[in-house]
């Protein structure tokens, strides 16, 4: 065996383990994105229960902090889980285009296509739909607790308190609309790596000369 092909050969090795190890992550992602749904909506659902059998105004206000709380925890995990897609997507190019000559391994890449591709009734639609869905779910409990202040506001909570926990639920309803727009549906990166693989080759074949 030549030294080229031994070369390649660990080049191969390499990214297969990268692939292999970001696969892992993904899937991990996803299995922490269900706890944190299973446990913010039963955390959720039993204080709404409580608040409104035991007519605790304060615990219904107090609510958005705890859904806020479990939105950031899940848009974490969102983020992390699409964000190794991205990486794995352009593994995927690089050894259909290096090693196989032709186009072998395409899940990531086949997803992104039926985003971007495909009718608005394909199932990949439907993915998106069920995180706004999510994401929606918390913005609303987000609202109720900015509305409850002041549609039936607790006694034990004067109109000073009241206006900066407003101005808090705001926040956190700008930044889980945030979320919603920039981590839900967010931009391909294909031409932001190609452009900083093309600078790590040359300083690297730069280091080396």
């Amino acid at each position: 065996m030549s030294d080229t092909d031994e070369q390649g050969n660990r080049r191969y090795d390499a990214v297969r383990l990268e692939y292999q190890n970001l696969r892992s992550e993904v899937e991990e992602s996803i299995r922490n994105q269900v706890r944190i749904l299973g446990y913010g909506g039963t955390a959720l659902s039993l204080l709404l229960g409580v608040g409104i059998v035991q007519a605790s105004r304060m615990l219904l206000v107090s609510l958005p902090f705890l859904a806020f709380f479990f939105a950031v925890l899940w848009n974490i995990e969102q983020t992390r889980m699409m964000r190794a897609g991205d990486y794995i997507s352009t593994i995927e190019k690089r050894l259909n285009e290096d090693q196989f000559e032709e186009p072998v391994m395409l899940w990531e890449t086949w997803l992104r296509f039926r985003a971007s591709n495909q009718p608005e009734g394909d199932i990949y639609q439907r993915h998106y739909q069920a995180q706004y869905v999510v994401i929606g779910i918390f913005m609303l409990v987000i609202l109720g607790g900015m509305v409850g202040l002041w549609i039936g506001r607790p006694e034990n909570v004067p109109v000073s308190l009241a206006a900066v926990l407003t101005v808090v639920y705001a926040g956190f309803l700008l930044t889980t609309l945030y979320f919603l727009q920039a981590v839900v549906r967010h931009e391909s990166v294909e031409h932001s790596f190609d452009r900083f693989h093309r600078i790590e080759t040359e300083a690297f074949q730069d280091d080396s000369e």
